[in-house]
């Protein structure tokens, strides 16, 4: 049950999710978007090939694609496809200067990072 401040915030405060327009509920929210288009950004499956990053791969390693014709980089990753929720996501920061998207973006790149398993280095 919400309490009063939870009931006058709703009332005299509505929020609504950047992605989907409902009311953001009072807790679970984050940075503007409510939970439900959150657990709609979809990360790639893994294995991805490990030079462009592609999801259409059966083992670690490059592709077949980039086994027979190597891309002119070193590796390429994304943490899902650009569509749906994520695309959504991406476009509203980018376009609508919702800043408060930014740290959470940030967050899914750290995670694509880490899953690549790329070393840091320093020059």
């Amino acid at each position: 049950m919400a309490t009063l401040a939870e009931a006058l915030a709703q009332t005299l405060l509505p929020s609504t999710c950047a992605i989907c327009g409902m009311v953001l509920p009072w807790r679970g929210s984050r940075a503007g978007v409510c939970p439900t288009c959150w657990g709609g950004v979809v990360p790639h499956p893994a294995p991805v090939c490990s030079a462009c990053g592609s999801p259409e791969v059966e083992a670690d390693g490059p592709c077949l694609g980039c086994r027979t014709k190597p891309p002119p980089w070193r590796a390429a990753a994304s943490f899902g496809a650009y569509d749906g929720v994520l695309r959504e996501l991406v476009l509203v920061f980018k376009s609508r200067g919702r800043d408060e998207l930014a740290a959470p973006l940030a967050e899914l790149l750290l995670a694509t990072w880490r899953r690549a398993g790329w070393a840091i280095t320093y020059s």
